[in-house]
């Protein structure tokens, strides 16, 4: 991993899934965390199934995004 992370990136690092980012945000109630990494230009599914453990009734139907 070679340079420097994105002015808006406040850490990043590899680890076996490939690069990432991190950003942190301060807000009013708190502060947000985000940790995000690259993916590669694919096709993939998106949401969870509704049948999944953990899935919330507001999440949309499972569809493929590109």
């Amino acid at each position: 991993m070679d340079g420097n992370p994105l002015a808006w990136a406040s850490s990043w690092h590899q680890d076996e899934f490939g690069v990432w980012v991190k950003f942190t945000i301060d807000g009013d109630e708190g502060t947000l965390i985000q940790r995000m990494h690259r993916i590669s230009p694919k096709r993939f599914m998106m949401e969870s199934p509704q049948d999944e453990k953990g899935c919330y009734e507001d999440e949309g139907q499972v569809h493929s995004v590109f």
